[in-house]
């Protein structure tokens, strides 16, 4: 990585933004790291719509945020949602959140490492993004959430406004209840290529939606 950085064409100023990305990004996060993730539970009342009572529609006017699409599916199938930056006339270069699951209904799906099913989108050119389950050293049920943090150690450019940012898998289990379950969002976290902190960030909620079988 050394090397890397050395042959930035920016130099030493490269390297002082890129630690300050990972910088503002880390100490946007630290409440997050000292706290569990709260349970997350599902509805299971068929009249409500997905999310319904559980996110707000859209971030407030000017202010960043990421935001978790709603999808659905049967028991037994796995399904896709999507993580996308919404600027606010905001610079962003990197971002950092949490996301809290129901792990008996709507767990999120594992690779063969044990990893969250998470990919970053290729186009945003952020090559160093990372995703872990939450809590630390967590395993099975006990599993309630991860933690997404997209970064470059060689492209500090910003975001573009509407890009998606990454893709999860959930791996509905064939004996999920019908409802409505939501993906919370917490501990957002962005940074500028300079390495600041993006202040007024936000997080919109999203939604897992288990279909009753026909």
């Amino acid at each position: 990585m050394r090397m890397m950085l050395m042959r930035s064409q920016d130099g030493a100023s490269y390297r002082w933004r890129l630690l300050g990305l990972c910088a503002a990004l880390i100490l946007g996060g630290c409440a997050e790291v000292m706290s569990p993730s709260p349970p997350v539970r599902g509805r299971t009342t068929r009249s409500e719509t997905a999310g319904a009572r559980t996110r707000p529609a859209r971030a407030a006017s000017g202010q960043a945020a990421v935001v978790l699409s709603e999808v659905s599916g049967a028991p037994g199938q796995t399904v896709s949602f999507t993580a996308t930056l919404r600027t606010g006339g905001a610079t962003v270069a990197g971002t950092q959140n949490d996301i809290q699951f129901d792990p008996a209904n709507t767990p999120l799906a594992r690779s063969s490492a044990g990893a969250p099913r998470c990919v970053v989108n290729s186009a945003i050119g952020k090559g160093a993004t990372a995703f872990s389950f939450r809590p630390s050293k967590c395993s099975g049920r006990a599993c309630n959430g991860i933690r997404a943090l997209v970064l470059s150690v060689t492209d500090v450019r910003a975001i573009a406004d509407g890009s998606v940012l990454y893709t999860c898998k959930v791996q509905i289990p064939a004996s999920a209840k019908p409802g409505t379950y939501p993906l919370a969002i917490s501990g957002v976290a962005m940074s500028t290529p300079d390495g600041q902190e993006v202040p007024r960030v936000a997080g919109v909620a999203g939604a897992v939606t288990v279909k009753a079988k026909r």
